[in-house]
């Protein structure tokens, strides 16, 4: 009697089982600390992150986060939401980037806060490679 009963209940306990792994799968993984920190940057600075679109690349000694705004001063210049890409050193944000979230684009890069590299540093793009390429080039 005892070996008719174990399979039921071994049935029954797989089933369980089976039904409670999808509980224990979820695909929405919560944020990083990395994440998290650049996503309290960004709306610490007045804007609205619309989308998530994760990290985008790992360098060395920083981290780069991508995210999707709104609010943002490039909005209403290109009439679309703004790129934002936090740029972080051990878990503190150390800066970032801003662009338009339009095509053909290419290399129009602005402060975090939608700046140009002549309204940032008060010299021309000719004026700070010059600058650059004489302090970090052999």
């Amino acid at each position: 009697m005892i070996r008719k009963k174990f399979p039921l209940l071994a049935y029954f306990i797989w089933a369980i089982l089976l039904l409670l792994i999808p509980l224990g799968c979820g695909s929405d993984s919560p944020w990083s600390e990395d994440e998290e920190s650049a996503a309290n940057y960004v709306e610490s600075q007045g804007y609205k992150i619309v989308a998530r679109q994760g990290k985008v690349f790992t360098y060395r000694l920083d981290k780069s986060l991508l995210q999707l705004g709104s609010s943002h001063p490039l909005d209403k210049k290109y009439n679309t939401n703004t790129i934002v890409n936090i740029m972080m050193s051990d878990g503190e944000v150390i800066g970032g980037t801003s662009t338009p979230d339009v095509g053909g684009l290419d290399g129009s890069l602005y402060s975090l806060d939608g700046r140009t590299l002549e309204e940032v540093t008060g010299i021309s793009y000719g004026e700070w490679r010059t600058q650059w390429a004489q302090k970090y080039t052999d």
